[in-house]
C-alpha cells in the first residue's frame, strides 16, 4: 500500500510537471553556406542536436522543417534578414528559427549562429565565431555553438523592458485595466498579436490579453495618459470571419480589416483589488 502511494505521488509531480512546463519548438534551417563548403547538413545536425538537448527548447525535426520549407516555396535567406526569417518561422508554425552561415575566409572559416523570436522578432540568441586551424577546429567551434544553445535559457514571451512606474492605470466603462508602457517592437498579424498578449509575463503577471474593441477605444480616449501610443492602427481582438476589429489612434476611426495584416499591438490585464502602490 506504502508503495503504491508513493508511486500515485510521483506520477502527480511529473502531471504538474508536464502541464506546466512546454519547450519551445525551434525550426533549424540549412546554413547558408556562402563558400560552399559542403559542411551545411552536419553542421545543421549539430546545431539540431545542441537545441535538443536544451531544457526549453526542441527542434521541429529536420525532415518535418524541409517539408515546411517546401510547401512555403522556401528560399535560402541571409543570417541578417530577421523581418523574412520571422514571417517564415511563423508560416511554419514554430515558436523560433535557428539561422546559420558558414563562408571561408583566408584559410579559416567564419560561423554565424543565432536564434529568431517568432512572436516578437526579436534576437534570443547570436554567435559568432572563427576558426584558427582552418578544417581542423571547424566542428569544434560548431560544437562550442552547439553547446551555447544546449544552456540557453530562453523567454519566449515579449521582451518589453520599461520601469515598472511607467505602468499606467485607465478605467474603461468602470473596470480598471493595467496597460503596458510599450507597444512590441514589431507589427504582428492578428492570430500573432492575440497569442504575443496571452503568453506574455510580465511586471509578475501573467494574465495579458489583446483589448477588445470596447477596451481599445478606452485606450484611445486616455491616449493622452499613456505612453508611446502611435498615431496608427492597433489591433483588437473582437474579430468576424476574416476580419478583425482595429483603430487609428490618432484619429479614433475604427475598421475591420484583414487578419493577415500587420498592425501594432498593445496588451493590457484587468486590475483586481488593491491597485499596486507604485502606479
Amino acid at each position: 500500500m506504502k508503495n503504491t502511494i508513493t508511486t500515485l505521488t510521483i506520477l502527480v509531480f511529473l502531471l504538474i510537471g508536464s502541464i506546466g512546463y512546454a519547450q519551445k519548438t525551434v525550426a533549424v534551417l540549412s546554413p547558408n553556406d556562402k563558400s560552399n563548403t559542403g559542411f551545411g547538413d552536419v553542421i545543421r545536425e549539430m546545431l539540431s542536436t545542441g537545441i535538443a538537448k536544451s531544457e526549453d527548447l526542441k527542434p521541429l525535426g529536420n525532415a518535418l522543417t524541409d517539408k515546411a520549407l517546401k510547401e512555403s516555396n522556401y528560399q535560402i535567406v541571409e543570417v541578417g534578414d530577421d523581418d523574412k526569417i520571422t514571417k517564415l518561422g511563423r508560416k511554419i508554425g514554430a515558436d523560433m528559427v535557428c539561422v546559420s552561415m558558414i563562408q571561408k575566409v583566408g584559410s579559416n572559416f567564419f560561423i554565424t549562429a543565432k536564434l529568431i523570436n517568432t512572436k516578437t522578432a526579436s534576437v534570443e540568441f547570436q554567435e559568432y565565431l572563427q576558426t584558427n586551424k582552418g578544417e581542423d577546429d571547424l566542428f569544434e567551434k560548431v560544437d562550442e555553438i552547439a553547446k551555447m544553445l544546449t544552456k540557453l535559457e530562453v523567454n519566449i514571451t515579449a521582451n518589453i523592458q520599461a520601469a515598472s512606474d511607467d505602468l499606467k492605470i485607465v478605467e474603461i466603462d468602470f473596470i480598471k485595466y493595467m496597460v503596458m508602457p510599450k507597444d512590441f517592437d514589431n507589427k504582428m498579424d492578428y492570430k500573432t498579436a492575440k497569442e504575443a498578449c496571452s503568453d506574455m509575463i510580465a511586471y509578475g503577471y501573467d494574465d495579458w490579453f489583446l483589448p477588445t474593441k470596447e477596451q481599445l477605444n478606452g485606450l484611445y480616449l486616455n491616449r493622452e495618459k499613456l505612453s508611446g501610443l502611435r498615431p496608427e492602427m492597433y489591433w483588437s481582438v473582437t474579430s468576424v470571419g476574416g476580419q478583425a476589429n482595429a483603430q487609428e489612434i490618432d484619429s479614433g476611426d475604427q475598421q475591420n480589416v484583414p487578419k493577415s495584416s500587420e498592425l501594432n499591438v498593445r496588451c493590457i490585464k484587468a486590475v483586481y483589488g488593491k491597485i499596486p502602490s507604485n502606479l
